[in-house]
């Protein structure tokens, strides 16, 4: 196709920005498109792409509601990175008049000069699928903007809200310079962790775009640029436990042998696994006096046993309670089922705790409750 010209066929409208190299696999996708009766048209913008400056790749869908339309994020690379995603509604010209629609838009940066090949686009409207390229570009030299960062985050694109990930500080080219562990600034709404070498852990705290951070270098100049991180909504059935990993769970009492009234009786819940483990919430431990009723005990205070592995966390954290019974009987520890999800099949996971009841002795008679199972002294 010629600069500046546009291809139909029925049931699709194919717009090209001047200078832009289609490729076969986006003629295919169209008929394909065009098959299941689904119009859109694609630009970019600006055109051509200079080095270091963002374009967009916009998808109109006229006739298709926003809320309807799902597009999934492209991964960077080491010559392109991917900036942002948007799906919005807009009126669109056509050449029947304007007509309600979506519009999709990708905003991609331009890191080295040369033919540049995007990465077939994912788009579906409805359920039906629409896939959209690849498409191939010349990106031209720019004497004006800086050479690229040497380093740039590996990470995915998009996870879960409080779902740990990978993100490594990955050079651009094998001549890159040596780049010493830096201390990352603080990123609002992201937990980000050392896991060895340029390796760390990420956790998004909240919805929304979270950003890894921009890394300065010893020059003074950037080792890395920002990279940004979708955090998709967490179902509402973790609200409570914010627990995003594969986990086990118990409730127990932490010591063995016989108590008496006036010693300390401990209990502890452990949650077990891979995942967010810094950051979830145990559940909370109850108890149960002699009669069935509840006991004032302390507030539990936290434990844990954390270590960063593969881009996500590991071994244990819990909470322990202890009281200190005042008088003989059963008492009897209690925590509410714990709710996780596991990330790799999008499955919850549920464990539920069987309660744990310790008989309590009483205490011998020249023992005082509250004494630590000391001896009241004599009376002079």
């Amino acid at each position: 196709m010629s600069a500046g010209r546009s291809e139909s066929s029925p049931g699709r409208h194919l717009r090209r920005a001047p200078g832009i190299s289609v490729l076969a696999v986006l003629l295919a996708a169209g008929r394909a498109a065009a098959a299941q009766g689904v119009p859109y048209s694609v630009s970019i913008a600006p055109e051509p792409p200079r080095v270091g400056e963002v374009f967009t790749v916009t998808v109109l869908l006229p006739g298709a509601s926003a809320g309807e339309v799902r597009a999934g994020e492209p991964a960077s690379a080491a010559d392109l990175s991917f900036v942002s995603l948007t799906v919005s509604p807009v009126l669109i010209d056509t050449p029947e008049g304007p007509r309600a629609g979506a519009r999709i838009a990708y905003v991609f940066r331009a890191e080295y000069p040369g033919e540049l090949r995007i990465p077939r686009l994912e788009v579906s409207v409805g359920g039906s699928p629409i896939p959209i390229g690849p498409l191939a570009m010349d990106i031209l030299p720019s004497g004006n903007a800086p050479p690229p960062a040497p380093y740039s985050w590996n990470a995915p694109a998009s996870v879960t809200r409080w779902q740990c990930f990978p993100a490594i500080l990955a050079p651009r080219s094998p001549d890159a310079p040596a780049l010493s562990v830096p201390a990352l600034p603080a990123s609002p709404g992201l937990s980000l962790e050392p896991a060895g070498g340029l390796s760390f852990v990420g956790i998004p705290l909240a919805e929304g775009s979270v950003f890894l951070p921009a890394v300065p270098s010893p020059d003074g100049r950037a080792a890395s640029e920002a990279r940004q991180v979708r955090s998709l909504p967490a179902p509402r059935e973790i609200a409570g436990s914010r627990a995003v990993g594969v986990f086990t769970a118990r409730l127990i009492r932490a010591g063995a042998g016989p108590v008496r009234a006036g010693e300390t009786l401990t209990f502890r819940v452990e949650v077990r696994g891979t995942g967010n483990l810094p950051v979830l919430e145990p559940p909370e431990i109850r108890i149960r006096g002699p009669g069935a009723g509840s006991v004032r005990a302390p507030a539990a205070f936290p434990v844990a046993e954390v270590r960063a592995v593969s881009g996500a966390y590991a071994v244990m954290t819990g909470r322990e309670l202890r009281l200190v019974p005042g008088i003989p009987g059963v008492y009897t520890a209690e925590a509410s089922p714990f709710v996780f999800l596991d990330p790799g099949t999008g499955a919850l996971g549920i464990v539920s705790f069987a309660p744990v009841r310790v008989p309590v002795d009483p205490a011998p008679p020249d023992v005082l409750p509250g004494t630590g199972g000391h001896p009241l002294p004599e009376a002079l």
